[in-house]
């Protein structure tokens, strides 16, 4: 069994609708939040040994806005333990992304899961700052240092 078969075993396993791109190693499908109204779409791309996930963000941002939200975002990975929050300068499309190894064993059911859902836990968490600073309503400085932000916490 492969990585990518793994993967796709696991979504079918969670009753997932996946679109499935075998030929461009990756399989994407949208997952329901519990913080966020909105649905998320994912995708996982998969190699011989290891897969990334990505989380894309349901806007994108304001072109006017990308030095400030690369203010923020820089300082949010700062504290990342495992994965990176990243913006498509040409289109202003942001996404967060998480590297896993499946060199030394296939991953289980758990890992595999337990990677989605850190995955989609860390962009709820940082959701808010992330869409005020995108969308202008916000400077990084202030995202930063406001008493309710997820980075200072």
């Amino acid at each position: 069994m492969t990585v990518f078969e793994r993967i796709t075993e696991h979504l079918e396993s969670e009753g997932c609708e996946y679109y499935e791109r075998e030929d461009k190693g990756a399989v994407a499908f949208t997952c329901g939040s519990e913080e966020l109204e909105d649905t998320l779409d994912c995708i996982i791309h998969v190699d011989e040994d290891s897969y990334v996930i990505t989380v894309l963000f349901p806007f994108e941002c304001d072109m006017n806005c990308l030095n400030e939200l690369a203010i923020l975002l820089a300082q949010i990975n700062c504290g990342m333990w495992m994965g990176n929050f990243d913006i498509d300068f040409d289109d202003g499309q942001i996404a967060f992304r998480c590297f896993l190894s499946a060199m030394d064993a296939l991953p289980s059911d758990e890992q595999i899961g337990t990677a989605i859902v850190s995955a989609v836990k860390n962009v709820e968490m940082n959701f808010d700052d992330i869409h005020a600073v995108a969308t202008g309503m916000q400077t990084a400085h202030d995202a930063i240092y406001a008493g309710g932000s997820s980075l200072t916490q």
